[in-house]
């Protein structure tokens, strides 16, 4: 299942999310190295592993997608909550949600970590 494209388009559709992210410019797939643009939010596939087993074919996935807010100078708080109402929208559980230590005193971060098992009929 593509879950990461269906998932992406949730989160650009969500007009709350987007306006306190900045814009879709602000949604990262994959961690750039050095962050120019903030606030920012990075989003990571984990795992996408097969479950549900019917007569020996998958039937499900269990999705697992970690999130990275970076913002300068502020709160990540706005953007994490803004976050958690889309994925729990989308009946995601939230496993992990912590402010990460930079070395960088002016950069905000927190990691969040969202599971669920979707099936096919679940991607629309």
């Amino acid at each position: 299942m593509t879950i990461k494209s269906w998932l992406v388009g949730k989160l650009t559709a969500n007009a709350a999310l987007m306006t306190v992210l900045g814009g879709t410019s602000h949604l990262l797939p994959q961690h750039p190295g050095t962050i120019a643009t903030f606030p920012c939010l990075i989003y990571t596939e984990m795992n996408n592993a097969d479950t549900g087993y019917f007569d020996n074919v998958a039937t499900a996935a269990d999705s697992v997608v970690v999130f990275d807010i970076y913002t300068v100078d502020g709160s990540t708080s706005a953007i994490d909550e803004a976050l958690h109402t889309v994925m729990a929208g989308l009946m995601y559980n939230r496993e992990f949600d912590a402010d990460v230590s930079d070395a960088d005193s002016n950069v905000r971060h927190k990691t969040s970590r969202y599971r669920r098992v979707l099936r096919a009929e679940d991607l629309v």
